[in-house]
């Protein structure tokens, strides 16, 4: 026998009362709250809420998948662009389907755009910061060819005004992400900042 559809409200109810941000998102919160409850979370929500436009980057070395939603959260992320080739992932919660359906969730768009991607091939034996720098010089070099898709990217932030490329690596430094970001800054004059 199962317990009721809505035995679990009394539980969400005490979390959502105790922690208003795990609520700022959540589809059910204006069915189970009180107005004061209602109130607590919606001041928290408009704490988080920013307008200035801002491309950010972020990698998901080395964090959960709820540690790295967190953050988009806190950031006030609305469109989430992603940047790699193959988005398959061994860690758990990161590949696109996964990704997506999180996403999806708490109201952030996901767009993959694999035609920023760096193919896999091309990434094999960086030993050294020489190597990154080699990579990310040819990387450089080959957006003139992919113009369109930074203007994607640039179309995303003007509209949305909080987007954020992710890829992999922890440090932007290592990844084709700041190369992306740094482009589109010269370009259109923006404001940039990783995650």
């Amino acid at each position: 026998m199962f317990p009721p559809k809505n035995a679990a409200i009394p539980l969400v109810k005490l979390v959502y009362e105790q922690y208003p941000y795990f609520a700022i998102n959540s589809k059910i919160t204006h069915e189970i709250m009180d107005e004061p409850g209602m109130f607590r979370i919606e001041e928290i929500k408009k704490s988080l809420m920013k307008n200035n436009q801002v491309l950010f980057t972020i990698g998901y070395e080395g964090i959960s998948i709820e540690k790295y939603i967190n953050t988009l959260i806190q950031n006030d992320i609305r469109v989430l662009c992603d940047v790699r080739s193959n988005p398959l992932s061994r860690k758990f919660g990161f590949s696109k389907s996964n990704l997506r359906h999180y996403l999806k969730n708490i109201n952030i768009e996901y767009i993959h755009i694999p035609e920023l991607g760096i193919v896999s091939e091309k990434r094999q034996n960086l030993e050294s910061d020489a190597d990154y720098v080699h990579l990310f010089k040819n990387y450089g070099k080959s957006l003139s060819s992919k113009q369109e898709y930074l203007e994607k990217v640039y179309q995303l932030l003007s509209s949305k005004k909080r987007i954020a490329l992710t890829c992999f690596e922890h440090d932007p430094e290592h990844c084709h992400r700041h190369v992306i970001s740094k482009r589109i800054a010269e370009i259109y004059n923006i404001t940039t900042e990783d995650l």
